[in-house]
């Protein structure tokens, strides 16, 4: 409880002290969702994710801070840091920080219409693995992204892939993920005087990750296949962007005892400041 409350506040004060000291943008009219992946030269963007996943026996809460920085349009650099509130599997429970992600973004498409970037990166093993359920795989892995947007004066449309390929940590190697993810959203809502923007859409998951291996042999409980579908709503003010997603499973191939998973809920609130 202590730890939720010192991160939560922690959290609260970064985004009141950096939204005191904003300034406003005309990147950020009527007409332009792509601030979300395309940042202008010498821009910042704070991010703060709030993820639920309820399954069949059990859920999780996971809160994550990310800023990025972009000193020139075409490259920035992000860091991401995950923390676990609350994990909880029928009978354990575990909470606490996640693993650190830290990624270089290329954009090495980048049009009026259409942008593409690429993210390479690691993540790092700051996580204590003993806690049950473990909170991160305890080695370095690679984290490997391309994602697309294409967009108009009144919808975007946003596929993305990535891979986390992992390595063994003490005779245990986490099984290496795939995704593929795709949003779709129409602008219906504007009000020209106050800039604001609301758009509606679509938007599916699939994940595949490998079984886990201790000492090269395959554990046959963990790993498995899922796509989801689920809507979202999204909310864009000046430089202000909040994004709410509902999503819910078309087809799971889980390997071995594990439980299915019920629903998953995502709310990102993101602000760009100079």
């Amino acid at each position: 409880m202590i730890v939720r409350q010192v991160y939560i506040f922690f959290l609260l004060t970064l985004t009141i002290v950096i939204y005191a000291q904003q300034q406003q943008s005309e990147e950020f009219v009527i007409g332009k969702p792509a601030p979300r992946v395309v940042i202008p030269a010498r821009m910042w963007r704070i991010e703060n994710n709030t993820n639920y996943l309820h399954t069949q026996n059990g859920h999780s809460w996971l809160y994550s801070a990310r800023v990025e920085y972009a000193p020139i349009k075409q490259f920035s650099v992000r860091a991401t840091l995950p923390m676990f509130i609350d994990q909880k599997r029928e009978k354990e429970s575990s909470a606490g920080f996640g693993e650190i992600i830290i990624t270089a973004n290329w954009r090495w498409i980048l049009h009026n219409n259409f942008a593409s970037i690429i993210r390479i990166g690691p993540k790092l093993p700051t996580t204590d693995t003993s806690i049950r359920p473990r909170l991160g795989s305890g080695s370095v892995d690679i984290l490997v992204e391309l994602e697309n947007v294409f967009l108009s004066k009144d919808w975007f449309f946003s596929p993305f892939i990535g891979t986390i390929i992992t390595s063994e940590h003490k005779h245990i190697k986490r099984g290496s993920s795939f995704i593929y993810n795709f949003e779709f959203a129409k602008r219906v809502i504007v009000q020209k005087k106050e800039k604001l923007n609301f758009f509606f859409g679509v938007l599916s998951n699939a994940l595949y990750t490998k079984p886990d291996k201790i000492n090269d042999s395959k554990d046959l409980n963990t790993g498995g296949f899922s796509q989801t579908l689920g809507g979202l709503f999204a909310f864009a003010k000046k430089n202000q962007l909040v994004i709410a997603s509902l999503e819910f499973p078309l087809v799971q191939r889980i390997f071995g005892q594990q439980k299915l998973f019920d629903f998953r809920a995502r709310m990102s609130y993101q602000i760009f400041l100079f």
